[in-house]
Parts: structure tokens; C-alpha cells; sequence
């Protein structure tokens, strides 16, 4: 099965009510390895490289590895940009194939991310892909840095931000840590009521080190 559109993805995950993995991948091994083991495991997800490794690669030859490792895959799986930085990484990243794309102006005060999301969606959205973005600071490793600031997603800034920017995806902060950290203290409560308020569906960074049960 050839890379699906990341909004074929998110429908397919609602219509089965499946939570979708997403991997982060940084070569040519773990791509395929990511490919397999989704594979493996019958379950849709997404093929992610962040803007950091980007950088070290070319979106094309990524792209190119991914649509190989996923050509007999009979699972449907997205690839995206994890953490994009800049319109120029999104705009690379499309015109290289993928196939769903993440913003992430978090650290921007709240209308200057507002501002920088929608300009991607709307970039995006004309060719039919799907925007992720991001309200509120994820503490934890991230691009081999590692950022101690947290600020957790407010519930009430939540509805006009998906309103503002049109986003097809919400990254939230509620006590969910970068990288693998043992225990991290999910706010369910909070996740509760971000999701009444929220429109689309939520993303929550830093899973590796979050207990199955919480999941």
C-alpha cells in the first residue's frame, strides 16, 4: 500500500476508534523497521522525521525510503513532519511527498502561533494535507535538546485557537514528557476537558515513557 493522505488516516482511526502511533524515525533502518512492525502488528500509524533531522537528510530521499518500506504494507500509514519549525521546512516537506505535516509555534505567545499555523494551513490545506499543531510547551528531550519549561494546555484557549487556525490536529500539554521519562503525571482531568472543548483530535507528544494502562 502506497503512503496515505494523513486525513484518510484520521478518518479511517475515527471510523474504527483506533488511537494512531506515530514513530519517529532518524534513518533508513528504523524506517523499514517502523514499516514492519506496524505491519506486524495490523495497526495504522505514521512514519515522523523532525525538523532537526530533516536537515541532516533531504525530504526526498526520506520520502522515497518511506513509500519503498510501505509498498506492501497492507496497513494504511501516513508520513509526517514531526515539530516542523518553519514554513520552509513544511513547504520542502510537501513538495517532497509527505503526506501530513505538524507546526510547532508553541513557543510564539499565543496570536503569533495562531498566525504562524494558519499561514500553514492554509498552504497545506491547498494541497490536501492535514496540519497538526500545538497549544502549550511539552517539557523533555526534543531534537537533543532538552527543554525543563511546561506549560500545560489551557482548555480555555483551546476552542478559538482550532477556530483561528483551522488545524486538523491539536497537540496538548498535560503532563506528557519528551522522550523516554519513566512516570511522567498525566493530567487525565485536564485531557477531560480539553477534549470537550476541542473540535478535532488531540495529540499527545512523548508517549514512550506513559504507562499502557494510562493510554
Amino acid at each position: 500500500m502506497k503512503l496515505v493522505n494523513g486525513f484518510s488516516l484520521m478518518e479511517y482511526a475515527q471510523k474504527n476508534n483506533w488511537i494512531l502511533p506515530a514513530f519517529n524515525t532518524t534513518n533508513l533502518e528504523m524506517t523499514y523497521a517502523i514499516a514492519k512492525g506496524l505491519e506486524s502488528a495490523k495497526l495504522p500509524g505514521y512514519i515522523q522525521i523532525s525538523s532537526s533531522n530533516l536537515r541532516l537528510s533531504n525530504p526526498y530521499i526520506i520520502a522515497k525510503i518511506a513509500k519503498d518500506a510501505t509498498k506492501n504494507n497492507n496497513v494504511p500509514i501516513a508520513l509526517h513532519l514531526d515539530h516542523g519549525k518553519s514554513f520552509e521546512d513544511v513547504k520542502a516537506c510537501l513538495d517532497a511527498g509527505f503526506t501530513s505535516i505538524m507546526i510547532d509555534a508553541s513557543h510564539l505567545p499565543f496570536e503569533e502561533n495562531i498566525k504562524e499555523v494558519k499561514k500553514v494551513v492554509e498552504y497545506c490545506h491547498f494541497y490536501g494535507v492535514p496540519v497538526e499543531a500545538e497549544l502549550g510547551a511539552i517539557s523533555g528531550k526534543e531534537d537533543e535538546i532538552f527543554n525543563e519549561a511546561e506549560s500545560k494546555t489551557d482548555p480555555s484557549m483551546v476552542a478559538d485557537f482550532v477556530g483561528e487556525t483551522n488545524c486538523d490536529m491539536l497537540a496538548v500539554s498535560v503532563g506528557n514528557v519528551h522522550g523516554l521519562c519513566l512516570d511522567p503525571k498525566i493530567d487525565l482531568e485536564l485531557l477531560q476537558k480539553i477534549a470537550e472543548v476541542s473540535t478535532v483530535p488531540l495529540v499527545l507528544h512523548g508517549g514512550s515513557g506513559i504507562d499502557f494502562g494510562v493510554i
